[in-house]
């Protein structure tokens, strides 16, 4: 029989500060989607069409960087080592998501070094989550 690790303390601290980082992607994909006209409200025209006129594999990717990173963190809590390929796959969708967004024009009203900033601050936390995790379970505290 294998002996249960403990879970460190950062491991609570790490999982919740990523679930709710996380969560802000699901507010944004959910609100998109299913609540364009209030969520998108706040949006000058050209953003709205942009962001309501994404092709549907376009739309699949968004979905799968959105919520396997929310999947990710949750499963980090529940030290679970299938947090790891759900990293990875919210790093396919983000990676592709980026792709198409720095190959096609922006709208101007969100083309802003804030946003630029914060898609690198997005790629930041992703990456280091999908590394913790794998630390975490090479450290026997993923199960």
């Amino acid at each position: 029989m294998s002996k249960s690790v403990k879970a460190p303390w950062h491991l609570w601290a790490v999982g919740i500060v990523t679930l709710l980082f996380n969560l802000g992607g699901v507010v944004d994909y959910v609100g998109t989607h299913a609540f364009p006209d209030s969520y998108l409200a706040g949006f000058e025209a050209d953003a709205r069409e942009y962001f309501m006129n994404f092709p549907a594999w376009q739309v699949f990717f968004w979905a799968l960087g959105v919520w396997g990173a929310f999947a990710a963190s949750v499963l980090l809590l529940l030290r679970s080592r299938f947090a790891i390929p759900a990293a990875a796959i919210s790093l396919v969708g983000l990676a592709v998501v980026t792709v198409v967004q720095y190959t096609q024009p922006w709208p101007a009203s969100i083309d802003m070094p804030g946003v630029h900033l914060f898609n690198a601050v997005i790629w930041a936390v992703q990456i280091l989550l999908l590394y913790y995790a794998a630390r975490q379970r090479r450290a026997g505290v993923l199960r």
